[in-house]
């Protein structure tokens, strides 16, 4: 005698949820009719409410990672600000961009180029002695590599997004990288070893992107 097995509310809603194509071998979606109308429109409302919740999660993540951005955004704009607008990491840029330009250190006027640089920026020892010109040098290098090691720290964490800071700093980054004989042993002697990650993977998307720019100009 074939006996006929009346499955539960769970059972319809698990085979509905998880077995949308039904074998030939498992409960047959015709079950369903099978309920009173009480329990269809429960399995019915259990259903929409899964697809609501999982809906609602999606779209809570999506609006949790675009705020996310928006906030990165904030902090890198915030952080690319502090960077140009103290004085001295600026006059490191400006140092970097041109050969002989002015500065005004106090109340004094120094006039630095570039084969200044290395001499001012060599490893201290017991018995350096520097002029007033190349600690004014060594004090903007300084402040320009505490600003691109904070920066880079704060790209590792997820504070803020590498692009987010890239195409402001990438050209100063580029010149660094040009002269690193002068920059590279300043840099790992006193510890700027993130701000010299930073700066040598700027510097190689710059000339990826300057290539690029180059081979697309010359093919039209």
């Amino acid at each position: 005698m074939k006996i006929l097995v009346q499955p539960t509310l769970a059972g319809v809603l698990v085979i509905l949820l998880t077995h949308p194509a039904l074998a030939a071998d498992q409960v047959p979606i015709s079950s369903f009719w099978m309920l009173g109308l009480n329990d269809q429109i429960t399995v019915v409302a259990a259903i929409v409410g899964v697809a609501v919740t999982v809906f609602g999660v999606y779209n809570g993540l999506k609006v949790a990672r675009r705020s996310n951005r928006l906030r990165q955004a904030a902090v890198a704009k915030e952080v690319l600000r502090e960077l140009f607008t103290d004085p001295l990491g600026h006059s490191a840029m400006q140092m970097l961009d041109w050969d002989g330009r002015t500065f005004q250190a106090g109340a004094v006027s120094l006039t630095v180029s570039w084969k200044e640089l290395k001499p001012a920026l060599v490893v201290h020892s017991n018995t350096s002695s520097f002029d007033v010109k190349q600690q004014f040098i060594r004090d903007c290098f300084e402040n320009l590599f505490d600003h691109l090691l904070m920066i880079e720290h704060l790209i590792s964490i997820g504070t803020i997004h590498y692009n987010d800071v890239r195409v402001p700093i990438q050209y100063y980054a580029a010149k660094l990288a040009e002269h690193r004989p002068t920059f590279d042993p300043f840099m790992i002697k006193y510890g700027y070893a993130k701000a010299h990650r930073l700066i040598h993977r700027l510097a190689r998307d710059y000339q990826a992107m300057v290539s690029t720019d180059v081979v697309d100009d010359g093919a039209s």
